[in-house]
């Protein structure tokens, strides 16, 4: 059910684009004189990980990183905050190190998987931890990604409420985060195609692929069956907003997960208070989960991926397709053939059809975006219409043109080397944008003095 009549959208394009945006960027640390994970530890300077309001996180591994931005407006806030949190991370590496730019870690030996099986300082999680390592291995858990966070406005919740008539608020919000949480997943193979870049594993003996191991390259390891999914063995349906609910908590009170942390859906719903609290609280935000590095970019992500994905968004909101469990199970097995394609192939004719008729839809919305938005809206849709027309300009298939023997090793280093360097040389100003550089230097000479 479309929410409003074009009219209606023309007099309330700001209300339309308007939400609260996130990202949340997984990045490994890698030792030079080891060409792997690093040993060293995350840096006490960069805060207390144990506290829910923190920008630097580790995740699976002591080298795992996980910066979090806050909450923003706008995307280029987001990307102006990541820039931030990248330049402070950066320089808290030894000489040593680097940051790994890719989703796929790098070489690991035995002596590499033992470390990081057995290390680990985040004693409040180690339950949790052991369990994962149990069920999953290591080589799944330390593949990196991007999640992209997403609340819709107040504007935009009554809007859908009045349409629906919905009665309580956090009814309606909920009920539209589901809708746009089940089109991105139903969509998510044209993610897959335009941004995928984890072409091939560097750990042949990871176990991931097992006895049906693809020939690489291919477009998203990742983001295939063979990347980070749940075991086969938990089943969260995208169906209807009760079934994602019912089988959430079905598989988290059952102790088939060991808790909503545990699903690996393309999109999570997020509460809170936790996935038993959303019957009488909601949903608060979604979480979109398949994203990976992009290690031609600076910040690993760059201004018209965000662009594309909220006009995915605004279009979920707008012009909501029907989807039942078989659509979404099909929308799946489309997704892990994209997945598995080569870097250099077309979308399959069907798909390549289906993205005509997505892109369509989406370009019309730009027409109802404010006007402080439709110029990067517009270079967010020729670039994802560049990619469509041809696979080479893809992240995956740029990525293939460095590959050696079947790795990427020589360019992970190079390429980690080289933003290592680049961030190294940035001005107060560029480090951190959008903050008064005199208050930073402030900063910064102050935390000398304490550190001194």
């Amino acid at each position: 059910m479309k929410m409003r009549s074009k009219v209606e959208l023309a007099s309330s394009s700001n209300e339309l684009f308007a939400g609260l945006f996130g990202i949340e960027i997984e990045e490994n640390r890698v030792d030079l004189s080891r060409n792997s994970l690093s040993r060293f530890p995350h840096q006490k300077e960069l805060g207390d990980r144990q506290g829910k309001k923190t920008h630097f996180q580790t995740d699976f591994a002591e080298s795992m990183e996980e910066l979090v931005t806050d909450k923003h407006a706008t995307m280029k806030g987001v990307l102006e905050q990541m820039r931030s949190l990248q330049s402070i991370l950066h320089g808290t590496l030894k000489p040593n190190e680097i940051i790994w730019p890719m989703s796929m870690p790098p070489k690991l030996n035995e002596d590499d998987v033992d470390f990081v099986r057995n290390t680990f300082k985040r004693f409040w999680m180690a339950d949790y931890r052991k369990w994962l390592v149990k069920r999953y291995g290591i080589f799944r858990q330390i593949m990196c990604g991007i999640h992209f966070n997403y609340s819709p406005s107040d504007q935009i919740i009554a809007i859908f409420q009045s349409n629906h008539h919905i009665k309580r608020k956090k009814r309606a919000q909920t009920e539209l985060l589901f809708q746009i949480a089940q089109q991105l997943v139903g969509e998510r193979w044209l993610i897959t195609y335009l941004f995928g870049a984890t072409p091939l594993s560097e750990n042949s003996d990871d176990q991931l692929f097992g006895v049906e191991q693809q020939v690489v390259p291919v477009r998203s390891l990742r983001s295939s069956k063979y990347g980070y999914e749940n075991a086969k063995e938990i089943h969260v349906s995208y169906g209807s907003l009760s079934e994602y609910v019912n089988d959430l908590q079905h598989e988290v009170n059952s102790h088939k997960l060991f808790s909503e942390s545990e699903f690996y859906g393309p999109v999570r719903l997020k509460a809170k208070d936790g996935i038993n609290s959303v019957q009488a609280k909601g949903f608060d935000y979604l979480e979109l989960r398949t994203l990976d590095l992009d290690p031609f970019d600076f910040l690993e992500i760059d201004l018209k991926t965000l662009d594309l994905i909220h006009l995915l968004i605004v279009d979920a909101i707008i012009n909501p397709q029907e989807w039942n469990d078989e659509q979404l199970d099909e929308a799946k097995a489309q997704n892990n053939q994209v997945a598995l394609q080569h870097p250099t192939d077309h979308l399959p004719t069907n798909l390549k059809q289906q993205a005509s008729v997505i892109m369509k839809r989406i370009n019309r919305l730009v027409q109802y975006a404010p006007d402080s938005l439709k110029v990067e809206l517009e270079e967010a849709l020729a670039a994802a219409t560049k990619k469509l027309i041809d696979p080479n300009l893809t992240p995956a298939a740029q990525l293939i043109k460095f590959k050696k023997q079947n790795s990427l090793m020589d360019f992970g280093i190079q390429r980690g080397k080289q933003l290592k360097q680049q961030y190294a040389n940035q001005s107060v100003a560029e480090a951190f944008p959008g903050i008064n550089p005199d208050a930073v230097n402030q900063y910064i000479e102050k935390q000398e003095g304490i550190n001194g």
